[in-house]
């Protein structure tokens, strides 16, 4: 039986990939009125090398801890200098977001109890990561008979576009995992409505 080149390409990069991707970060925590949490993310220069420039992703979550009170969390996006990139206020319930990064450093996501909703609310970053807009690019298969193929040795720019492709699935992954955790716990809080209802 004979292993096509392509085939051991893929199937190598997606070991490495499984081995290497971080998770998207997640979190759930109780934000007392008045109070502010906080989660970071770092974006590396090496994202900024690819085409389609690279954007911040994520959903979340704000519940009550009393059933009779309404939340109003406002969420905002700071980019590494400080500056607000982007906000929603008044979250009831959820928020999704997807703003392009200006540069590498560390983006903050706060989430700010105000005063108003007069109760503590959960809120349930369900994920928060990188993404770009565009596809993974098409490996090059070297021309030649099979023979010739399988003697060739992979240069610097097939190494570079693998590693790209490799980095590009992994956001991809991080994406789709983090819009999947989105959907369950969505489904979750509809059951519990249902149920209690």
């Amino acid at each position: 039986m004979r292993v096509s080149p392509v085939g051991v390409v893929w199937t190598c990069s997606l070991v490495v990939l499984s081995l290497l991707l971080p998770a998207s970060q997640a979190f759930k925590v109780v934000i007392a009125p008045g109070k502010t949490e906080c989660i970071a993310e770092n974006i590396g220069q090496e994202h900024f090398q690819v085409p389609g420039g690279p954007r911040i992703e994520g959903a979340l979550f704000a519940s009550p801890r009393h059933p009779h009170h309404i939340p109003y969390l406002t969420v905002r996006l700071h980019s590494p200098q400080g500056d607000q990139m982007w906000s929603q206020q008044n979250v009831q319930s959820e928020a999704q977001f997807n703003v392009a990064a200006g540069g590498p450093g560390t983006y903050k996501l706060c989430l700010y109890n105000g005063y108003e909703s007069r109760v503590d609310v959960v809120a349930d970053l369900v994920y928060f990561t990188l993404g770009h807009l565009r596809r993974p690019g098409q490996l090059q298969v070297p021309k030649g008979s099979s023979d010739t193929r399988s003697k060739d040795l992979a240069s610097k720019d097939h190494l570079d576009d693998v590693r790209r492709n490799v980095m590009v699935v992994g956001e991809l992954v991080d994406i789709l995992s983090g819009e999947q955790k989105y959907l369950h716990r969505k489904l979750e809080r509809h059951i519990q409505t249902v149920v209690s209802a």
